[in-house]
């Protein structure tokens, strides 16, 4: 397999459409802002996403638990757990996601 070598580079809010996301090895880093009332069905996904909530706050129902994020809160859903979430509050909800496969211990 031929490796890319990881080049220093800065990826800039004002040259980037949202949402902006860039992938490092088999990882992807997303940064998103979801609009205020937004709802994401249930879902679960195949590696394990790290979500920090920059700004803004959701309802994020987590494998059947409801808890309340807001900036600084940091989310673990691991491989395969439902959940989803809704934008709460009257402004977007900013978020950092980060995807990692095969992660079995933080």
């Amino acid at each position: 397999m031929d490796k890319k070598k990881l080049e220093p580079r800065f990826i800039l809010a004002k040259d980037n459409q949202e949402p902006r996301s860039m992938e490092i090895g088999n990882a992807k880093l997303d940064m998103v802002v979801h609009p205020i009332g937004q709802e994401a069905p249930k879902h679960g996904h195949q590696e394990t996403h790290i979500i920090v909530v920059r700004s803004g706050r959701m309802q994020f129902d987590l494998n059947g638990k409801i808890q309340d994020v807001g900036p600084g809160d940091i989310i673990i859903a691991p491989p395969d757990v439902i959940h989803t979430f809704k934008v709460i509050g009257k402004e977007p909800c900013q978020t950092v996601c980060l995807s990692i496969p095969e992660v079995d211990k933080i």
